[in-house]
């Protein structure tokens, strides 16, 4: 009873605060500070996004693969947080997120498309993005990316010199040779480079084909190339529309078998190797160029990915631990190396990293330095938690507190309670055992849904292929 009051009272309020449609991102953040200063400490940055890796698919988070060995010893000297959850599970609201410090239901970027007219979405001019403050402090901003959810038309590319979007879901064999050029000529500059590459992504084949490193007892039909993988992704998306009881996007078994799933995934651990390799070699280089002891690493994912774990594969309209566990490594000149368990948020990063250099920020920021952690000291508590309006075929919020993961879908009054100590595979929903203490994390998801300027649009999917 406690737990529909409490529904009813939280849409009352969305529709009568105009729960219609989302217009677009127009609505602005709470207003900036005073103007950043110009830092004193001359250190470059750089942020590089290997976007759709998941945590436990690399041998940082799960020793017992061997897919990341590079990302693996350069973590040895750096800051690994071992539970970092990111915003979104998906490219364009996830990694806008990590550029503003916003979560998406406050950057408003949540879809590529607005609604109901649909154009292109963009940041509102009013919002500031956290590497336009490094502009502002002297720096140079550069980036080199794979387009898609990331392209510069989304707000990305505001006051950067050099903004490579050139090619759709272009990997790291594009962005790094031109980013290791653009380094040559600027090295004596105090640059921000963002390095993104979508060669862990469904929609990303490896330049030479699949060596089935990991894959080679497959007998089945499929090939994992991106054609087919887009066509089981929208094939699931198909079904939660056609099929009436059903609330998620799904494939059936006799689509997408136990066998299918264990060959896409592996095709997924050849590709992170991969990406490994590559960065292995573009940390080569930044040595050659004598700027790896001046510069801040921060390395990330924007999400991770599905492979049948509950249902479905690709990643978006579903907000379980394989979609928002992600890697999160911070290495500043000088700090001593550690691994941290305390949750934290993936739109810290940024934040984290300005306070060090001290660079003043928004105060409305969602995102928090991390810094104290990072020194040893204890954090306040604070609130995680990821959303996600894929597309309009889904529209969830996911609040975690201790070891409990409440996730809420707005579009079918579905509710998950998970004990991700006990059950980190999500398996067991524990909603009707535990409805006190789902009730109590509920009411701060709503409380999230109330406060925030963009309300989750009302939609069953757009029908467009807007990936």
């Amino acid at each position: 009873m406690k737990r529909c009051l409490l529904l009813a009272v939280v849409l009352c309020a969305l529709w009568s605060a105009g729960c219609t449609p989302n217009p677009g991102p127009s609505a602005s953040p709470a207003p900036e500070t005073t103007a950043p200063t110009t830092t004193d400490k001359n250190y470059n940055i750089l942020l590089v996004s290997f976007d759709a890796m998941r945590a436990r698919e690399t041998s940082l988070y799960n020793p017992s693969l061997d897919t990341t060995p590079n990302l693996k010893k350069f973590a040895e000297g750096a800051v690994v947080f071992d539970n970092a959850i990111a915003p979104s599970s998906w490219t364009l609201p996830s990694t806008l997120a990590i550029f503003t410090g916003l979560y998406p239901s406050r950057h408003g970027v949540t879809n590529k498309l607005t609604v109901p007219d649909g154009k292109d979405a963009t940041l509102a001019a009013e919002t500031t993005t956290l590497p336009q403050l490094l502009k502002k402090a002297g720096y140079t901003l550069a980036a080199f990316t794979g387009d898609a959810g990331v392209s510069a038309r989304f707000g990305y590319g505001r006051d950067f010199e050099v903004f490579v979007d050139d090619l759709k879901f272009g990997s790291f064999d594009h962005s790094m040779p031109l980013a290791e050029a653009w380094l040559e000529n600027n090295k004596d500059k105090k640059f921000f480079m963002f390095l993104h590459g979508y060669d862990c992504h469904g929609q990303h084949d490896p330049a030479g084909g699949y060596q089935r490193t990991y894959a080679k007892d497959y007998k089945g039909k499929l090939q994992g190339d991106k054609v087919e993988q887009g066509k089981f992704r929208e094939l699931a998306l198909k079904h939660k529309l056609d099929d009436g009881k059903s609330l998620e996007p799904h494939l059936n078994e006799s689509e997408f078998s136990k066998a299918d799933a264990r060959f896409y995934l592996a095709l997924y651990q050849e590709k992170i190797r991969l990406a490994d390799e590559k960065f292995a070699k573009f940390l080569k280089k930044m040595d050659a160029l004598g700027l790896t002891d001046k510069t801040i690493f921060v390395l990330v994912a924007d999400h991770g990915e599905e492979f049948m774990e509950h249902g479905n594969i690709d990643h978006g309209p579903t907000l379980y631990q394989e979609m928002i566990h992600v890697p999160l490594v911070i290495k500043i000149p000088g700090m001593a190396p550690k691994r941290i368990e305390t949750r934290v948020s993936t739109l810290d990063a940024l934040p984290t990293v300005l306070a060090w250099l001290g660079i003043q920020m928004p105060a409305n920021l969602d995102g928090l330095s991390l810094l104290p952690l990072m020194e040893g000291q204890p954090m306040p508590d604070r609130k995680v938690l990821s959303e996600t309006d894929y597309r309009l075929y889904s529209h969830k919020r996911a609040y975690l507190k201790d070891n409990y993961k409440l996730i809420v879908s707005l579009d079918n009054n579905r509710r998950e309670l998970y004990d991700l100590k006990a059950d980190p595979e999500e398996t067991r929903n524990l909603i009707s055992e535990q409805p006190d203490l789902a009730f109590e994390m509920e009411k701060s998801i709503n409380q999230f849904v109330m406060d925030m300027p963009h309300k989750p649009p009302v939609g069953k999917g757009s029908q467009i292929t807007v990936y």
